[in-house]
């Protein structure tokens, strides 16, 4: 019998190949509605804190999606600093600059790759990113990266999730662990919440903080997203076409009425940059 050379794997779409996927749409509509979320608008105000960003600063936010914290950080530096947001995605840039247009702001939007950024070394007093490092191929250079365009006593900020932390609440305990088990493992770097610390030391940065958040939500943010993450799992064989039908029917059920719960640690990393020692003599 002649050898069928097996079908190529389906390219992986998601916030790391946003430009790539079908309707890039879907990306930016997700990013729309979970931003209103309270629990992540507190780490975020959490991070422009520990970022000590105010007046005069030059600050850069990787990963930048809507470009929502590019425009806070702003309204913080003021019109003597800058706040540069940067995003791998042509898609998340382009709306991010509709979404500040008529706004009169120290703030840009720049198109580049996350792993490679094109910015002189200590080019910024500060560097955030959040929900970025999950999707990268290489968190470490990432992570490297941010650090090196800050200058000798700046600051990085990573706020990240550890997915394998998530709990949801199923009447049907086993079939949400078999979801939230897959999730963790379906996305690049869903551990990379507790990857953090090293990664940080890793980079030489010093007067580390570590702060772990536990994030709940009561109510689904998006029943589309949600039922696409469903089936995907159910492609990959993670549930049945049964289990899936089950889980979205509690789910939405759940949600409809008001007893929907989903919980999960965040941990968000501040360090400072350290100043090269100078060799001894």
């Amino acid at each position: 019998m002649a050898h069928i050379p097996p079908e190529p794997a389906a390219p992986r779409v998601d916030f790391a190949t946003v430009d790539a996927a079908p309707n890039p749409q879907l990306f930016v509509r997700y990013l729309e509605s979970a931003k209103g979320n309270a629990g992540i608008q507190a780490l975020k105000r959490q991070s422009y804190a520990l970022l000590e960003a105010s007046a005069g600063k030059r600050l850069l936010d990787v990963g930048c999606g809507l470009g929502d914290d590019v425009r806070a950080l702003a309204q913080i530096v003021g019109t003597t600093g800058s706040a540069m947001g940067l995003d791998n995605s042509q898609t998340m840039i382009d709306a991010a600059r509709e979404r500040s247009k008529g706004l009169d702001f120290p703030g840009s939007f720049q198109h580049g790759d996350i792993h490679h950024l094109p910015f002189d070394d200590g080019a910024f007093d500060g560097c955030r990113a959040e929900r970025m490092l999950i999707h990268s191929d290489d968190p470490a250079r990432a992570l490297a990266e941010m650090a090196r365009v800050v200058q000798p006593g700046g600051r990085v900020v990573v706020i990240e999730p550890d997915l394998e932390t998530v709990i949801l609440h199923l009447s049907d305990h086993t079939l949400a662990r078999k979801l939230t088990a897959w999730q963790c493992d379906s996305v690049r770097n869903g551990r990379v919440g507790r990857q953090l610390p090293g990664l940080f030391q890793q980079c030489g940065l010093a007067d580390i903080q570590i702060l772990p958040t536990v994030h709940y939500a009561t109510q689904l943010e998006s029943f589309e997203s949600t039922q696409r993450l469903v089936r995907r799992a159910e492609q990959d064989h993670a549930l049945t076409a049964e289990e899936a039908s089950a889980l979205l029917h509690e789910l939405q059920e759940r949600s409809e009425h008001g007893r929907y719960f989903e919980f999960g640690v965040f941990f968000t990393l501040a360090g400072r940059k350290t100043a090269p020692t100078a060799p001894q003599e």
